[in-house]
């Protein structure tokens, strides 16, 4: 049963990552009264949704799509904790600083280790630096968000060193401990946040990022894309997800937790691919293990690294896990990196990204096609416009079917 603290939310209780019952609420609210609500991403309770019945949702306010994709089982952990991935897909790629259509004035956020605009995560915390004035030192105003696995940004204050509480709905508490950051709600969880991801502005003869907005101030050598960078990659990753309602804490940890474990020198036996930005494990207190294999797209560029196979443990009706028998989701990308546009007056070009092209799915039975979901993207290059799922597998990526959501 579901725990009584619970309040059920209709259609979007199903559309993203769900570790705990009570914490469903908690990711549906209120992106920061900071925030300018036409640029929100992700699930806002103060925001109207019309949902499809394929699992896309637009907000009527901002016209944003989010559309989910169910990534494998819903693991227990126990009676309160339980966790699923699932891909998520928004379409408010773009943070515009002002409408003169000039590329330089768009910052492209949408990125990650699925592709533009596509997220699977258990969570981020990263720092937003904003330069705006003219002036040398730079001026930051500095804010902290908190990213769910929905998308979306909870902000976290505004103070230079820490982050702090959020301002809306969700009762996010967060503070530093030593090199990481913990965040607790209301419900019981805590987050631990211990695996550093720093994007670091290219290596010019002077590496410090640009003012908003230019691509020359205060050196012709800034880098203009560092912002954006940052906050699609940089930050800390949670790396460990808890009950405190389970039982004692002993040795720093409660008895029920999910671990995540990425792609970097600071999980054993691995060295960093890209910036550090990829899931390698995500295990549970029940000893199942979910594997990630993931691969660097483009030589020497840290953002391509991107994830091409997820792989699920077998378990059934309370059985020993094997972890040695899994079901495979593969994940293809459109190579070379295309060219996305922003789309204000003239649809600029931007720069090159990564777009997430096909998810292959485990099949139903053994030995069986395994079904296919393509992806379409608007001709600028940035948005998603359809999907469609093809009855015949030996159809190749270029031959799909009509699609059968039009979005």
């Amino acid at each position: 049963m579901p725990s009584l603290r619970c309040v059920p939310r209709i259609r979007v209780s199903a559309i993203f990552l769900v570790f705990f019952c009570p914490l469903l609420t908690c990711l549906l609210s209120t992106p920061a009264l900071a925030q300018n609500e036409n640029e929100t991403v992700g699930f806002s309770s103060t925001h109207i949704f019309d949902g499809g019945y394929a699992g896309e949702n637009i907000d009527t306010l901002n016209g944003g799509l989010t559309f989910t994709v169910p990534i494998g089982p819903s693991y227990q952990v126990n009676k309160n904790l339980s966790y699923q991935l699932k891909l998520v897909y928004n379409s408010r790629v773009w943070e515009i600083i002002d409408g003169g259509g000039s590329a330089i004035k768009g910052k492209l956020i949408g990125e990650g280790p699925f592709g533009l605009g596509f997220t699977l995560s258990l969570g981020r915390v990263y720092q937003d630096k904003i330069w705006n004035n003219v002036s040398t030192p730079a001026d930051y105003e500095y804010r902290w968000y908190f990213v769910t696995p929905d998308g979306g940004k909870h902000d976290l204050g505004a103070n230079e060193l820490a982050p702090s509480s959020s301002n809306d709905l969700t009762y996010y508490t967060a503070r530093m401990s030593g090199s990481t950051i913990v965040i607790t709600d209301r419900t019981g969880i805590r987050y631990t946040l211990g695996h550093r991801v720093s994007v670091l502005p290219n290596l010019t003869d002077i590496p410090i990022p640009c003012m908003d907005g230019s691509s020359i101030w205060p050196y012709a050598s800034c880098d203009p894309d560092w912002r954006e960078k940052n906050a699609a990659f940089g930050g800390w990753y949670v790396t460990r997800i808890e009950d405190m309602t389970s039982g004692p804490e002993s040795g720093g940890l409660y008895p029920n937790w999910v671990k995540v474990e990425y792609e970097d020198a600071d999980t054993p036996g691995l060295t960093k691919l890209g910036y550090g930005q990829c899931i390698k494990y995500v295990k549970d207190s029940l000893l199942r293990t979910i594997t990630f294999t993931n691969s660097l797209q483009v030589a020497g560029e840290p953002r391509s690294a991107r994830t091409t196979q997820i792989a699920f443990p077998k378990f059934a009706n309370g059985g020993p896990v094997n972890n040695s028998l899994v079901a495979n989701y593969n994940l293809t990308y459109e190579s070379p990196m295309p060219t996305v546009f922003l789309p204000v007056i003239g649809y600029q070009a931007k720069r090159t990204a990564l777009r997430l092209n096909l998810l292959e799915l485990p099949p139903p039975v053994a030995g069986g096609l395994r079904p296919r979901v393509a992806f379409y993207y608007t001709p600028g290059g940035s948005e998603l416009t359809a999907r469609t799922l093809p009855m015949n597998d030996a159809e190749r990526v270029n031959d799909f079917e009509t699609p059968t959501v039009a979005i």
